[in-house]
C-alpha cells in the first residue's frame, strides 16, 4: 500500500539499496570488463530495447478488446452480480456509531509523530 514506501519503513536499508548498482549495471560492467561487448554495443542494445519499447507503446492504441470484460472471461458467473456486490450489509450499528470509532480508531498518542510523508496522509 501507499504507507510501506522503504524509505519510510527502512529508511537506512533501502539507503543501501539505492546507492547499489542496478543488475543492469553490473552486467553491463562485467561484459565490458571481459572485453565481450564495447561502450557502442551497449549504447546501440539499450537504443534498440528503447525503441521497441516505444514502438509497442504507440501500437497499444490500436488495441481491441475482443469479447467481454477479461474478469468475466476469467471467472464467468463466479463473479457477485453488481447489486449484490454494492449492497451494504446491516451492522445493527447507527452511522453515528461507525463515525465515532472511526475517528477514535484514527487518532494518534499526542507523544506520537509519525514520518512526515506518513503524516499527510492522516
Amino acid at each position: 500500500n501507499e504507507l510501506d514506501d522503504p524509505e519510510v519503513t527502512q529508511p537506512f536499508q533501502y539507503q543501501m539499496v539505492k546507492e547499489h548498482p542496478t543488475a543492469a549495471d553490473i552486467y553491463e560492467r562485467r561484459l565490458m570488463d571481459e572485453g565481450i561487448i564495447g561502450p557502442s554495443e551497449i549504447s546501440d542494445m539499450k537504443q534498440a530495447i528503447l525503441d521497441q519499447l516505444k514502438g509497442e507503446h504507440a501500437a497499444r492504441g490500436n488495441y481491441k478488446q475482443a469479447g467481454v470484460d477479461w474478469l468475466v472471461q476469467v471467472y464467468g458467473d463466479k463473479l457477485w452480480a453488481r447489486s449484490e456486490a454494492m449492497s451494504i450489509p446491516r451492522t445493527g450499528l447507527s452511522l453515528e456509531t461507525l463515525r465515532k470509532v472511526a475517528e477514535v480508531c484514527c487518532q494518534l498518542p499526542d507523544w506520537f509523530r509519525p514520518h512526515g510523508r506518513v503524516a499527510k496522509m492522516l
